[in-house]
């Protein structure tokens, strides 16, 4: 049970976090719906490759609780990242490596996973949430 709480709480944490963000720079109510969708996309995404890849050859020992912890290292990156947007300057591709980096070394600790291994996922993550970004930032523009 312990095992399981960690992810939780991160989980939970990062929707609060968004939610205190959200009053303090701009509208709560649209601050959590636009997080809400951001980590949606982003943990289906995260939970894909990392299923992809556990197929190929990472593995694990149980899936249920590696695919928590994957959802948990989604959404303090998705944190992360608000954070980082609505406090920090600097975005581009600064922003976009330290949001990798965040995500390898979150992931790495809660999955239990190598280095090389959660930095090949966090990649893979990265690259193709970046390109649904834009393909539905064309397509709304």
């Amino acid at each position: 049970m312990r095992y399981y709480a960690v992810p939780l709480i991160i989980i939970g944490a990062s929707i609060v976090v968004a939610a205190i963000l959200s009053a303090l720079f701009g509208n709560l109510a649209v601050g959590l719906v636009a997080y809400g969708i951001w980590l949606g996309v982003y943990t289906a995404v995260s939970l894909t490759v990392f299923m992809v890849l556990c197929l190929m050859w990472i593995g694990v020992d149980s899936l249920g609780l590696s695919l928590l912890n994957v959802a948990a290292a989604a959404a303090a990156t998705a944190m992360f990242h608000v954070a980082w947007t609505l406090i920090i300057p600097v975005g581009g591709l600064i922003q976009s490596i330290a949001v990798f980096l965040f995500y390898a070394s979150v992931l790495a600790k809660l999955a239990d996973i190598d280095w090389g291994e959660a930095m090949i996922v966090g990649l893979l993550t990265n690259v193709i949430f970046a390109i649904i970004f834009i393909v539905l930032l064309t397509n709304i523009l």
